[in-house]
């Protein structure tokens, strides 16, 4: 009994403070008692706000792992910047002679456009239906990975800190806003934000009963110049076992591309950056 009173005294002021809504996932509290809400918050206004200085550039490679037949390979290369509104980003996918491009408009108001591919670079506006739709062929990938929007989601709460492998890291579970284009069935997203890098190391979409539908894991990081960078990622379907794999295969960074880039209608310039300003990785 004086156990169970003192698991009482240790988790009831944690309840408390975050009393949960009927129906929503609720908290998974690591190590309750050491739970420091101010940090917490610190943590996650500094992850939303840090940037590289300069925009920059990736050209890289995906390998589409499916749950059954061949793999897929497919290439391509993003630009970023930070704005007013958030980050931005602008990417190009190809698989043989076909190509697709995007527009990502992420932060507090995320929008997101496919970019057909005429001489006006007609920009579409992307709907609930596309955001469950791979961005090309059968990969994982799909508007609402890509985008990320979740980061910036207002309703969410600290869990606590933990290490993963080896590497202490902060994890919270953030909940969609009313109206938000979500993947079907999800109803939070938990992730883990590395304490030294200050970057996302994982990120789970969990269904109604907190299930994870998929898992999106940092595997590596890079130094480009004097910049860190992800190199390579696997997004996994947890539910099939299906993967795709990003893999950075050179970076230029600390770049200057002017907004017209990531601006709506835009063309996209074949040879931006300069081939001499990327950073190839074996």
């Amino acid at each position: 009994m004086r156990n169970l009173l003192l698991l009482f005294v240790l988790i009831a002021p944690v309840v408390t403070l975050h009393a949960q809504p009927k129906g929503r996932l609720p908290p998974n509290y690591i190590n309750p008692a050491q739970l420091n809400l101010a940090e917490g918050q610190a943590v996650m206004e500094k992850f939303r706000n840090a940037h590289p200085a300069g925009d920059y550039s990736f050209h890289f490679e995906l390998r589409d792992t499916p749950a059954q037949g061949p793999n897929q390979f497919f290439r391509g290369q993003l630009w970023g910047s930070w704005q007013a509104a958030g980050p931005v980003t602008r990417i190009a996918l190809f698989k043989e002679a076909e190509r697709v491009e995007f527009l990502v408009q992420n932060g507090p108001a995320p929008k997101m456009w496919r970019i057909l591919a005429d001489k006006e670079a007609t920009p579409v506006a992307l709907t609930q239906t596309d955001y469950t739709h791979p961005l090309m062929g059968s990969m994982q990938f799909t508007p609402f990975e890509l985008q990320m929007p979740f980061i910036y989601w207002k309703d969410f709460v600290y869990e606590g800190s933990e290490r993963v492998k080896g590497r202490p890291a902060y994890t919270f579970i953030l909940y969609p806003p009313e109206g938000a284009l979500l993947p079907t069935n999800l109803a939070a997203v938990r992730v883990t934000v590395d304490a030294d890098f200050n970057a996302l190391l994982r990120a789970e979409t969990l269904d109604g009963s907190g299930k994870p539908m998929k898992s999106f894991r940092i595997l590596s990081f890079k130094k480009a110049g004097e910049t860190w960078i992800v190199k390579t990622i696997d997004l996994i379907d947890e539910r099939t076992r299906a993967k795709t794999r990003f893999t950075v295969i050179a970076a230029a960074v600390a770049q200057e591309f002017g907004k017209e880039l990531f601006t709506v209608g835009t063309p996209l310039p074949s040879d931006t950056p300069a081939r001499d300003a990327f950073i190839y990785f074996d």
